[in-house]
């Protein structure tokens, strides 16, 4: 199982046997649901999402907010783990709502910034905090 899969799926072990759960489950339903924002646990993080439409390089989109991201033990991490999270999401919006754009708001961390935009995510002008947004393609 490549490291992608490994992070998709979690060990539920209330069930004889453990199931294998997709911890993206609770994102589709989300995604399907009339629910503007919700928190929702995915893999070792918990996210704020919200979805808006909100002007852009003078234009209205609509998009997919990250608002705020925890990590279940902030002293773990980098392993690319949120980056796996996000090409997740992105997968999931160009299947399931195409059109709709992801966007990171607020941003306070600089390592995450400057990976954002060494990622292509385009900074949103007259935010402060920046917030930046990425075309799903």
């Amino acid at each position: 199982m490549s490291k992608s899969e490994l992070f998709r799926k979690t060990v539920q072990r209330t069930g004889s046997p453990p199931v294998l759960v997709d911890p993206y489950q609770g994102v589709v339903f989300f995604l399907d649901s009339p629910t503007r924002n919700s928190w929702l646990e995915v893999g070792p993080f918990q996210v704020y999402f919200r979805k808006s439409s909100r002007i852009i390089a003078g234009g209205t989109r609509d998009t997919l907010d990250i608002a705020n991201v925890l990590r279940d033990d902030p002293n773990k991490g980098g392993k690319g783990e949120l980056w796996m999270m996000i090409e997740e999401l992105k997968s999931l919006l160009l299947r399931r709502i195409p059109g709709r754009c992801l966007y990171f708001e607020n941003v306070l961390n600089d390592q995450l910034r400057e990976s954002l935009i060494n990622k292509g995510w385009i900074p949103v002008e007259g935010t402060n905090p920046p917030s930046y947004y990425k075309e799903l393609t």
